[in-house]
């Protein structure tokens, strides 16, 4: 494509119509080969500036919590089966001896038990029993000083069947008769000595008074020594304690 070249118009100068071909601007064609080159260098250098990146990696997180669980139910587990093997054993030892403690602490309360039974069996041993009383006020005496039914049945032994009314002159006291049938009806006391008591219960003086103030289990006290002592009573003295005593 020819270029024309444009003066200045100043005065009477003309404008040329045509260049003359030495004066002419030559077109270079374009070249796209630099062009090119250096996008592929742009290119070159944006993708080694990016980051490689590495390959993934799949980490696996473990649940703390789920093995903590599964932990603590096998020590529960561990545990109760333990105390299941030492109620067993427990339960295999059968020495008399009543306690909700195990192991050590049992045997700690077992042996205090039979260290206070010794003891209390050494105290009721060496009580010394007394003699039969002359008085309403001595017997009443000694029977608050004998604390056990062991040691009062010792000392209701020593009475026979006319000791009563010379003992008891005048009535006696509710409590003491009640006392003296509690006494009487343990299972260690002999047919006989029940049968002397209740002959000698019948015969004192307004026993009539203290039987009306009897309550249903004492009733049931009087029937039930009645009954162990009916062998040793004849007929005639049966009677009579039940019309006395009922």
């Amino acid at each position: 494509m020819p270029i024309m070249e444009v003066e200045s118009i100043t005065g009477d100068e003309s404008v040329p119509l045509e260049i003359s071909p030495s004066e002419r601007f030559v077109e270079l064609p374009m070249d796209t080969s630099d062009k090119e080159s250096s996008k592929a260098s742009m290119e070159s250098e944006q993708i080694s500036s990016t980051p490689t990146s590495e390959p993934f990696k799949i980490v696996e997180v473990i649940d703390e919590t789920e093995n903590s669980m599964d932990t603590t139910e096998d020590t529960l587990a561990a545990e109760n089966e333990n105390d299941g093997t030492a109620d067993e054993k427990e339960k295999k030892v059968d020495d008399g001896f009543m306690s909700k403690s195990r192991g050590f602490s049992r045997q700690v309360e077992k042996d205090l038990n039979s260290e206070q039974l010794q003891k209390e069996t050494e105290r009721v041993e060496s009580v010394t029993i007394p003699g039969i009383a002359k008085t309403s006020a001595q017997f009443s005496k000694d029977w608050r000083n004998l604390k056990t039914s062991e040691t009062r049945l010792q000392y209701l032994s020593q009475l026979g069947r006319d000791s009563y009314p010379t003992v008891f002159k005048s009535q006696m006291e509710s409590k003491l008769f009640s006392e003296i049938l509690t006494v009487l009806s343990q299972e260690s006391t002999s047919p006989q000595l029940i049968a002397d008591h209740l002959m000698g219960l019948s015969k004192l003086p307004r026993i009539s008074a203290l039987v009306m103030f009897l309550t249903p289990g004492e009733q049931r006290t009087v029937t039930s020594l009645l009954d162990r002592a009916h062998t040793c009573l004849s007929a005639e003295e049966s009677s009579h304690v039940k019309s006395i005593l009922m």
